[in-house]
């Protein structure tokens, strides 16, 4: 990373400060010649100035930033291309890379991916391919967890009822994340084996982003379950966005991000 050149440079930085902190110590009556201060002092900081130090080490790091972007923009161009040969729809942004469903963002090696408005993961990966290996892998694991439209629609329902019996909704519409607290709840209620043995072992995780997918999942086939009710929703403002309390679905048709949600309520169709 720093040469000799560089790091006997920088030893003469520390040289400068220990002779400035040396005359800044000396007391003006003091009866010790404080000449032999001031030379060292002045010597040591023309040793600095004439060094070149913070040019040296300001082109030592433009280079290294200039390797880190080459590295960048060829991870960035391997994932497209990986993703692009597997028939997945891709977009490059300035700062950050949309692969299907999936918000790229990038900090060095650190790679974090975002599902809606939410964090999914964050992990080192320098290779592009691996790096949709790893996306693609995330998106099987969502898709593997069991989904039946009448059982999720029952689930959110029953959730819901649980809310409003403990005076969480508001008018009648249930605050979304509140709303993900109890669909947790719901679930473990309705698994037999957690009823029959009701421990840590036997309660199934539900993240907040397989419940974001599982929404998006229901919103794909539309709103409804059957044709008496539906799901209706409420669009944040910004108020609502600003304090965290909205959740974004991943858009599963087109890629990117769908719908804003605030609150839910059920609406009678008919």
């Amino acid at each position: 990373m720093l040469d000799d050149e560089i790091l006997a440079r920088m030893k003469s930085v520390a040289k400068a400060k220990r002779a400035t902190d040396a005359l800044s110590r000396a007391k003006p009556d003091d009866d010790a010649d404080p000449l032999p201060l001031f030379d060292k002092a002045i010597g040591a900081m023309r040793e600095v100035s004439e060094s070149g130090l913070v040019e040296t080490l300001e082109k030592r790091r433009d280079a290294l930033r200039r390797r880190a972007d080459d590295k960048l923009a060829k991870r960035r161009e391997a994932l497209h291309g990986a993703a692009g040969d597997a028939g997945w729809p891709t977009r490059r942004l300035q700062n950050y890379d949309w692969v299907d469903c999936f918000k790229v963002q990038y900090r060095r090696a650190r790679v974090t991916l975002y599902l809606g408005s939410e964090k999914l993961d964050t992990f080192d990966e320098t290779d592009g391919a691996r790096l949709f290996a790893r996306i693609r892998d995330a998106k099987a694991k969502l898709d593997s967890a069991p989904f039946a439209r009448d059982e999720f629609f029952a689930t959110v329902k029953n959730a819901m009822g649980c809310a409003r019996a403990r005076g969480e909704d508001r008018d009648g519409k249930t605050p979304i994340r509140t709303l993900y607290l109890h669909v947790v709840l719901e679930r473990q209620y309705r698994d037999s084996a957690f009823r029959k043995q009701p421990n840590r072992k036997k309660f199934k995780d539900y993240s907040m982003c397989q419940f974001i997918y599982d929404m998006a999942r229901f919103g794909r086939g539309g709103w409804h379950a059957n044709d008496r009710e539906r799901l209706a929703s409420q669009t944040p403002n910004m108020a609502t966005i600003g304090r965290g309390a909205a959740l974004t679905l991943p858009n599963l048709a087109q890629g990117g991000l769908g719908h804003q949600l605030a609150s839910l309520w059920i609406e009678k169709t008919r």
